[in-house]
This record gives C-alpha cells, sequence and structure tokens, in this order.
C-alpha cells in the first residue's frame, strides 16, 4: 500500500508557491512605478528646459526686432482696413440716404453717377 498523501502539506507547499509569485509580481511592479517616475520626472526636466528655450529665444534682441517689424506691418494693414470700412460705411449710408429720399412724379428713374 501506498502512504495516504499529506493534503495539509500539498496546500502548504502551494500557498508557499502562490506567495513567491506575489512577492516577483510586486517587485516586478514596483520597478515599473520606479522607471514610470524616472520617466516622468526626464519628461518634465526636459519641458522644462524647452520652456526656458522658448522664453529665452522671445527675448532675444532678434525677436525684439521681429516684433516690432511685425506690429509696425500689423499697424499698417489695420489702417488700412480702417479705411477700407469708413468708405463702405460712408457709401452705405449715403446710398440709404438716397433710397429714403422722397420721390416725387417723374423723379421714380433718377440715377446719380458717383
Amino acid at each position: 500500500m501506498l502512504p495516504a498523501a499529506n493534503p495539509v502539506g500539498h496546500l502548504t507547499a502551494q500557498q508557499s508557491m502562490a506567495n513567491a509569485t506575489i512577492g516577483d509580481m510586486q517587485g516586478q511592479v514596483n520597478a515599473a512605478d520606479f522607471q514610470a517616475e524616472r520617466g516622468y520626472r526626464c519628461a518634465a526636466k526636459q519641458a522644462a528646459a524647452t520652456e526656458q528655450a522658448k522664453a529665452a529665444a522671445a527675448h532675444s534682441p532678434a525677436a525684439k526686432a521681429a516684433a516690432i517689424k511685425r506690429t509696425t506691418t500689423e499697424n499698417k494693414r489695420l489702417k488700412e482696413l480702417q479705411a477700407r470700412i469708413d468708405d463702405q460705411q460712408k457709401r452705405l449710408k449715403d446710398t440709404q440716404d438716397e433710397v429714403a429720399r422722397p420721390r416725387g412724379p417723374g423723379r421714380e428713374f433718377e440715377f446719380h453717377a458717383r
């Protein structure tokens, strides 16, 4: 006859293997967390360095000169647009006044050259 199997010993062995597996997985998770944290810090440092470089470039003499030139050009364009708008508004008002003017007999087809 074969000796009877020890069910308690078998369960203890399974629990030990499960605990070892859990320990290995916790180690892997901790290692992944460490790598992710390190990657995040590296990305944050790179982003900060990029922002500093952009800020420095924006305050350089060349950037200031370009901004002044761009502002002058934009001001000129805005003045031209405003003049065109003012002219269109004047023409619109003249047309509205013309339409609102009462017409007498025989004046229905009177046109004014502009």
